[in-house]
């Protein structure tokens, strides 16, 4: 029988905070909302269900958790475009706020500039090139077993981060004309799971783009673990 979402305790809504003031209370001192842990009585966590009434420190607090440690300037900007979104759509999804971040112009991180990939012979090959950090060009080639493995070998090549692919699916996106394909993949680096998306009318564009996406988030985790060591050195 469903549950109804209002029930308290096992309702969907029991541990999902949604207004800006209960989230921010939530990052400061869980205790002050929340009577008892949401995982002893069944469930894996309390939510943030980010929309219109979610503040800045949860949406910030969302990005890191999602690979982007913003400056200042940075997150006053993410913010601007997170409520616009919201003025689209009553929730913001983790894949919506990596569409939303892939979308900004100051966006840091790998970026593809160019691709050629061939799939003659008896091993498929890709080239690409890629914009760093620093805007420098990246150039590398691979092979493999099939396009999007070569596509996938060219990218660890160049980006220096290595990914193991659990699973990979694409598909089209809106019809006729605007159809785009989005590819959507997850993959493990160490012992952390990361779900990549991307968009493309091209659809082994759009599997390099959603590779790229978790790649950019390890490198901006890994840098924001090291400058977190260093602040607690200082």
């Amino acid at each position: 029988m469903p549950v109804q979402r209002n029930k308290a305790i096992v309702g969907g809504n029991a541990f999902a905070h949604e207004s800006g003031i209960h989230q921010h209370g939530m990052l400061r001192h869980r205790s002050t909302y929340e009577i008892m842990r949401p995982e002893d009585v069944g469930w894996e966590s309390s939510q943030m269900v980010l929309g219109r009434h979610s503040g800045r420190a949860a949406v910030e607090q969302r990005l890191r958790a999602l690979g982007y440690v913003l400056e200042e300037a940075e997150l006053i900007l993410a913010f601007e475009a997170f409520k616009a979104l919201c003025e689209q759509q009553r929730v913001v999804s983790d894949s919506d706020l990596q569409a939303m971040m892939q979308d900004a112009p100051e966006s840091q991180g790998y970026r593809l500039s160019s691709m050629t990939v061939s799939d003659r012979g008896q091993r498929a090959s890709a080239q690409v090139e890629l914009s760093d950090p620093d805007g420098q060009r990246v150039s590398e080639h691979a092979e493999g077993d099939g396009p999007v493995d070569a596509l996938f070998a060219a990218l660890a090549a160049a980006t220096g981060v290595q990914l193991t692919l659990d699973s990979y699916q694409v598909h089209s996106v809106g019809i006729g004309a605007d159809a785009r394909g989005e590819a959507n993949l997850s993959v493990r680096h160490g012992e952390t799971e990361y779900d990549g998306t991307g968009t493309s009318r091209d659809i082994i564009e759009a599997s390099a783009l959603a590779w790229l996406d978790v790649a950019n988030r390890v490198l901006r985790q890994r840098q924001g673990a090291q400058t977190g060591a260093a602040s607690a050195a200082a």
